[in-house]
This record gives structure tokens, sequence and C-alpha cells, in this order.
């Protein structure tokens, strides 16, 4: 089990992405271990979601942040280090793990599940809803597809631009934004029959603090 370490370069938390990422292809160790630190769980995390593989997980982004770094002076540039992290650690993934191609738009390939265990204890929550509607609102987001889980991850819990989101999950834009479009339609129908009508226009914000793990 990865645990979270502190970063210990206070100094590099304001600097912007791409100049922190210049200054790791130049090869300043300190924002190596910068980076490694404010991410590491995050990656963790995702992969977990990829994979239920907690060793295969942790091995791919060791392995991961290993070539990076051998490989630094010729990496390309990027303005989000966390999506250029999320997109490189999800083909190692794949790689180890690999699976047959499905051309289904909304479905991933056989035998790989994207899951997120959505949690109803968050704070925010709680103070909101009773406990059955906490039940009924978990249910309608697990209800959702794997890929429209994913998407709804991306965009809301790590706010990656549609873009990025599409060369994460490798679709077309377009098909980005059906999967969001499909997945809050149906968040909406679901919390209507659950008579959950107040949380319509939270509908965000709960998806945010249920994707918190």
């Amino acid at each position: 089990m990865i645990k979270e370490t502190k970063p210990k370069y206070a100094h590099y938390t304001d600097v912007e992405d791409p100049i922190l990422w210049q200054k790791f292809k130049e090869g300043e160790e300190a924002v190596l271990d910068f980076i490694y630190s404010q991410y590491l769980i995050r990656l963790y995390n995702y992969g977990l979601k990829i994979v239920s593989d907690s060793a295969l997980v942790e091995d791919c982004i060791q392995e991961l942040f290993i070539e990076l770094w051998q490989r630094r002076t010729f990496l390309g540039n990027t303005n989000c280090i966390k999506f250029y992290l999320l997109k490189a650690l999800k083909r190692k993934i794949l790689k180890k793990h690999p699976l047959s191609i499905s051309t289904i738009k909304e479905s991933y390939p056989k035998g790989y599940h994207f899951e997120v265990i959505f949690s109803y204890e968050t704070q925010c929550i709680h103070q909101e809803l009773v406990e059955e509607q906490k039940v009924k609102l978990k249910g309608a987001l697990e209800s959702l597809s794997s890929r429209q889980q994913e998407v709804v991850y991306l965009k809301f819990y790590h706010k990656l631009t549609y873009n990025q989101i599409a060369e994460v999950m490798e679709i077309e834009k377009s098909a980005v934004y059906t999967l969001l479009f499909k997945a809050i339609k149906k968040l909406r129908k679901s919390l209507k029959r659950a008579h959950l009508y107040a949380l319509l226009g939270m509908i965000t914000l709960l998806i945010v603090c249920l994707c918190s793990m």
C-alpha cells in the first residue's frame, strides 16, 4: 500500500507546470522528488480504478518515474503534469495487462473494468442527506457504465479538459462530449426517479465529493 509523502520542496508549489517540467527535463532532482510526492497518491488511486492489482499499479508507477527520469532530455513539453502522468500511467498499465481491442465506443476492452468506489461519508454530503438518500445517490453513480464513470472521474475530480480526457481515454473529443452528456442525463433521471429533486442542481459538487477517495 502506497503511503502519501509530504513534499519537501514547498517553494515549488506555486511554480507553473511548464516551468516545473522544464526544470525536471534539465535534471533537477528536487523537482523529481516534488512531482513524485505531489502526484503519487493520485496516480495510485487512478491505477487501482483501472486494474485491482495493487502490486502491478505500484510497479508501473515506479517504472514510469524511472523511465521519465532516464529519458528526461527526450521528453516533450507539457502544460499539465497531472494529465501527462495519468495518460502515461494508463498506457503502461494496459501494456502490462494486455486486453483485446473493442470497437464499441462506450465499452472497454474485454476484461477491463474502470470502477470508481463512490463514498458518501464526505462531510459536505453527510450534512445534506439522510441515509436513504445517500444510498440512492451512490447507487445512481455506480449504475453508470465503466466508460461513463471514467469520463466523470477525469472531468469533475481531476478537472481535465475535454481534449486531455480524449487523449487519456484514447477516444475522439466528440465521444467525450457524448459520454459526459449521457452520464449527466442518466444521473438526472435517476435522481428524479428517486425523488431527489433538490439535488439536481448539485450534481457536480456531489460527484467531486463522492470521488474524493
